[in-house]
């Protein structure tokens, strides 16, 4: 900041700060820290991710299970279980504990903070709790060869998911339901409600009505049409299929106040201003808050009364998660037919269709409390006065996925032994979050409904949706010794293996965003609104991506003028940029970032140690990406940058000499010399 130290005196400067550039606060997710302002397109974060330290987990796993079958006839009867237990020190309790600030714009940033710029920042009674929970399994399963040409499979498992538990007694959550205590009609009731009834402190479980038996039948089949000697086989199967909640949902629990208050302050400067104005900061009125309501909340004061305690408090109303009456476990319905035949004996030909469609999928709404707004205009204050972000979860989402693929294997000797496989698969993948709302798959990821009151309006493809793909690979010892007619050094010749692999794919969906949206959707930048506005797209123009000789880009050839903060005037302009009166008058994930290809090999020699007969010693070489082939990643997405439309970095192959999810920069050719001892 362009301040002396001394100005510093009595704030508590934070670890990370976002430059926001016109998003505000309001493109932040549930967790500021992990889901930042989106700025030029992407996370602008000085200081690194400190406000996310300390984390990680300490976890002790016991786990058994038994499987017991007996063959009977023309039957296999199966039976078993199953049965898991997980204790996990979570040290994730620290985030934000150092604070997130962030800063509008660069200018803000250079004068000391202004009236917009906010802080989040959260004040943990402890860093660590330990959270445990445990499940439990069994099934039944019957193999019946009904005939010769046809063998089927029964099967019913039940499983029992317990509730997370925390020994220190840390999750702390409403006393009701949220839409039930909040209908937007009764704030003068809830203003007079002491906050020590309002929240439920010291519970043991997490989640209120947790359904934890979950029964699963499943079939499936085996049909050869024309009899046991024919190349033609049918397959198929169907069953139901459950996925467990992440601990990153209890986490939120165990963040609620008081135990972990977090407080998002705004409407005052980043830093105290020493001189005539004297102005206090935001960092002064989140301690302030934070103390005030420690205070309040354990002496039954009410909202009205802590505030009078402290003037700042109406600006620094503290965040709360909470969860529906009775929580669902995702619950998914799977289906499969395969056409499988063989022709010859080095050659199948496979067609296969696999679907599913997801239901209680979870959600989470961190626009709960907002008011003011478009469809919320008639709003004049929060649903709950007593709190500032309120993120819902409840387990309302549907998700559907269908495809269709065709694989070709032949196997050939004539010229040395080899294999290569090849498949294209046609897909689509929609639902309304991807990852459940806890993670990002990509930066552009939208993590919670554009609108609060209508969830359904962000369903579109998911994050993750890759209509057409194509893989090959394949594997060739290469027949040097039959090259040579036999003749020289079995050490030299024989061994040589060649191995490729090809993959590419019509790439990845993603959504634009407007945050100079809020300009026209927010009455006030205390609205209680954290989710992100997509813009209406004004033309027919191209939704995919270009690569020119002008550079890669997005929307509108690379070079040519798109929306930005810097156009005069909307000619030109393909999305209605700060114009937006409505929620979700944009389709989420409607574009479509650029394609995908990337080729592999490798060359290695296998020797035969003498004296050892298993020990094998092979040497070769490695080649990543060996076209040198950029592949880019999705593009500025925010309509109101410069910037927008822009592709500002390439995309590492899915595994490379660094391994697969690590931040080296994989995505140039790569070699790598190899060696291997097996014995």
């Amino acid at each position: 900041f362009n301040q002396p130290a001394p100005s510093l005196t009595g704030t508590s400067f934070p670890a990370t700060i976002a430059l926001g550039d016109g998003t505000f606060f309001n493109n932040a997710g549930p967790n500021p820290c992990v889901n930042p302002p989106l700025g030029q397109g992407f996370d602008v974060l000085i200081g690194g991710e400190n406000c996310a330290l300390p984390k990680g987990h300490a976890t002790t796993d016991f786990e058994v299970s038994d499987n017991f079958s007996k063959v009977s006839g023309a039957n296999t009867f199966k039976i078993g279980g199953d049965f898991r237990r997980l204790d996990s020190s979570d040290h994730n309790f620290g985030t934000l504990q150092n604070g997130l600030l962030t800063i509008n714009s660069i200018n803000d940033f250079f004068a000391g903070g202004e009236t917009g710029d906010s802080l989040s920042q959260s004040f943990p009674t402890s860093l660590d709790e330990p959270i445990a929970y445990y499940t439990a399994g069994g099934y039944i399963e019957d193999d019946w060869r009904y005939s010769r040409k046809l063998s089927l499979t029964f099967a019913f498992r039940v499983e029992h998911d317990s509730n997370f538990i925390c020994r220190h007694l840390c999750f702390a959550e409403l006393a009701g339901q949220f839409n039930d205590i909040a209908d937007g009609t009764n704030q003068a009731q809830l203003e007079n409600i002491p906050y020590n009834q309002a929240i439920k402190i010291n519970q043991l479980q997490a989640l209120p009505e947790l359904q934890n038996i979950l029964y699963e039948p499943r079939i499936g089949f085996a049909w050869q049409p024309f009899g046991n000697s024919s190349n033609t086989v049918v397959r198929g199967g169907a069953g139901i299929f459950y996925n467990q909640l992440p601990e990153q949902l209890v986490n939120s629990l165990a963040q609620n106040p008081p135990l972990d208050a977090t407080f998002v302050s705004k409407d005052n400067f980043a830093v105290s201003i020493a001189g005539a104005n004297n102005e206090p900061s935001i960092f002064i009125d989140s301690a302030a808050a934070n103390a005030a309501f420690q205070n309040g909340f354990f002496t039954g004061q009410t909202v009205s009364q802590i505030a009078a305690v402290d003037t700042s408090f109406l600006n620094t109303l503290p965040s709360i998660f909470t969860t529906q009456a009775r929580t669902r476990i995702p619950e998914y319905e799977k289906w499969s037919l395969e056409l499988q035949h063989q022709f010859g004996t080095g050659t199948s030909v496979t067609l296969g269709y696999v679907g599913n469609h997801g239901v209680h999928e979870p959600i989470l709404n961190n626009s709960a409390n907002a008011f003011g707004i478009a469809e919320l205009a008639s709003l004049p204050s929060a649903p709950d006065p007593r709190f500032g972000e309120v993120t819902t979860f409840f387990s309302g989402a549907n998700s559907n996925y269908n495809s269709g693929t065709i694989s070709v294997i032949h196997r050939f000797n004539a010229f040395g032994p080899g294999i290569i496989a090849g498949s294209y698969t046609y897909s689509r993948a929609l639902d309304e979050v991807s990852n459940g709302g806890f993670a990002t798959f990509s930066p552009t990821s939208l993590l919670n409904p554009t609108d609060p009151m209508n969830t359904q309006g962000n369903y579109g493809p998911a994050d993750y949706d890759v209509p057409q793909t194509a893989n090959v690979n394949a594997v060739w010892d290469l027949p040097f010794r039959k090259l040579f007619g036999k003749r020289g050094s079995s050490y030299l010749l024989d061994g040589w293996q060649l191995s490729g692999a090809f993959v590419a794919h019509s790439g990845f969906p993603y959504s634009v965003v407007d945050p100079s949206a809020f300009g026209g959707l927010t009455a006030t930048v205390t609205d209680n609104y954290f989710s992100q506005v997509i813009p209406q797209f004004q033309n027919n123009g191209p939704k995919g991506c270009q690569v020119t000789a002008s550079g890669p880009g997005c929307l509108a050839p690379p070079g040519t003028l798109t929306c930005s903060q810097t156009v005069a005037t909307a000619a030109g302009c393909e999305f209605n940029v700060g114009g937006e009166g409505l929620f979700t008058t944009g389709a989420r994930n409607q574009f479509r970032g650029p394609r995908f290809m990337n080729f592999d090999v490798a060359l290695m020699k296998a020797t035969k140690l003498p004296f050892w007969e298993s020990a094998r010693l092979s040497l070769g070489v490695q080649v990543y990406n060996v076209l040198n082939h950029p592949n880019f990643g999705l593009p500025v997405n925010n309509a109101a940058s410069a910037e927008f439309g822009e592709i500002l970095n390439t995309v590492s192959s899915p595994t490379s000499i660094f391994g697969s999810f690590l931040g080296g920069d994989g995505s140039p050719r790569l070699l790598q010399l190899k060696a291997q001892f097996t014995f």
